[in-house]
């Protein structure tokens, strides 16, 4: 009897991420089945050099491993910045792939993650999404490497109420506006634990959610994860965390950045002004309008 192909679809967004090829080459080269491997990929670019580059590694890894490429691309445009716009493009490539796999364009794979993955959510009953804070990678002599931390080396985190407020950086007030979360071990054994709160950085579910994901179309950048979560509640899906301890996913956060990764900040591209103003006043009233609208009985439950 022949067995069915099981796709599974990878919406990527990138501004110019300079791991956006090595993410891509990564998740190929790691699966276990790269033929069944869908990207849809979304460039917002400034250097036309970068677009080019990224077809032809795509064109190169559809010969090599069977892995299929959906690109769109547009040049850099005020107009197009924002999180939201990111994955609403990358998704709009979607056709009904059997899973859909939400991560950034810094992130690094286990070997054979797909199977890992498809396995974990097929315990789990119907509208349900995987999700959990990445495990931090860095480059150590060059090589892409699961970092050692307090928590162990690869583990996944579940994210959990915090009460402080955060700033990632010189363009960034302290973000005391949206819900606050970080990344624990839990203090369960159990195999899959419900949480409350969706990671944008990794997500991994069925169909269902390749139908509808929840993406807060014109979120700027902290307003994402909280109304991505609201929407996804609002629509019947549960998260639930895969409390492994082996290594599944890694990201590459931003203070583990050195030589060999780089990634843009907004300011890079409308200058330090600009950037203040879409990320800690433009992303703070989208995100009080869309709870004023929506949720606001909703959220004080979180």
């Amino acid at each position: 009897m022949q067995q069915t192909m099981t796709k599974i679809y990878i919406k990527l967004p990138s501004l110019d991420d300079t791991e956006l090829i090595p993410t891509i080459k990564d998740a190929v080269s790691k699966a276990d089945k790269p033929e069944n491997l869908v990207f849809g990929i979304y460039l917002l670019y400034k250097e036309e050099e970068n677009l080019t580059n990224l077809v032809q590694v795509t064109e190169n890894l559809k010969e090599s491993h069977g892995s299929d490429f959906k690109l769109m691309a547009q040049e850099f445009s005020e107009e197009l910045v924002g999180v939201g716009v990111g994955r609403k493009m990358a998704e709009s490539m979607y056709e009904d792939e059997d899973y859909v796999l939400q991560i950034d364009a810094h992130t690094m794979f286990s070997k054979n993650w797909d199977a890992t993955l498809k396995m974990l959510v097929e315990l789990q009953p119907k509208k349900t999404i995987l999700t959990g804070m990445p495990a931090p990678y860095c480059y150590i002599d060059g090589v892409r490497s699961p970092m050692k931390t307090l928590y162990g080396t690869g583990r996944m985190l579940k994210l959990e109420p915090a009460n402080n407020t955060y700033r990632k950086n010189q363009y960034e007030k302290p973000i005391d506006w949206v819900p606050q979360w970080k990344g624990t071990i839990p203090n369960s054994t159990e195999e899959f634990i419900p949480v409350k709160m969706f990671c944008s950085k990794f997500g991994f579910g069925r169909k269902d959610w390749g139908e509808y994901s929840g993406v807060p179309e014109n979120a700027i950048k902290h307003s994402e994860e909280s109304l991505q979560t609201l929407n996804l509640h609002k629509k019947g899906f549960k998260m639930t965390f895969p409390n492994t301890k082996h290594f599944v996913l890694g990201h590459l956060y931003r203070e583990n950045i050195n030589q060999y990764g780089k990634r843009h900040h907004l300011a890079d591209y409308v200058g330090p002004e600009k950037a203040y103003n879409l990320i800690n006043i433009e992303d703070k009233a989208y995100y009080e309008a869309e709870i004023s609208k929506k949720y606001k009985k909703t959220l004080k439950s979180m």
